[in-house]
């Protein structure tokens, strides 16, 4: 059963969260879904996909990586987004990095991140 994005029992993530993604001081929209199998997705704010983990007691972390493509559609790195969150009720809040890699792998940057997310109906 599930209430509002996540399982009655068992405090977990499960479901669709609206979510707002803090960088530098600046926000911006996104949107998540975490399944029963684990799989994390980014649906809105650019497309993602990785893994979620449950650590007990209402906490779970998940990474997700975000391909990042040029004006002429070619790849031209990735971020990839790791978070620590908290469940509270029909929300959670999580902190975080992502980091910036260019097309080679390489490390071109690392941001703390800040996301307070709610379960979408």
């Amino acid at each position: 059963m599930t209430h509002r994005g996540q399982e009655c029992a068992g405090a977990r993530p499960l479901g669709r969260w609206n979510a707002e993604v803090e960088r530098r001081g600046r926000w911006t929209a996104s949107v998540f879904h975490f399944a029963a199998d684990g799989t994390a997705l980014l649906l809105e704010g650019g497309p993602g996909e990785g893994r979620w983990t449950d650590l007990g007691a209402g906490r779970f972390a998940f990474r997700v990586v975000e391909p990042l493509y040029g004006h002429d559609g070619r790849g031209t790195g990735r971020v990839v987004i790791e978070q620590t969150a908290v469940l509270a009720g029909p929300s959670f809040t999580s902190t975080g990095l992502s980091t910036v890699h260019d097309d080679r792998g390489r490390v071109l940057r690392r941001l703390p991140v800040r996301i307070t997310a709610t379960a979408a109906e």
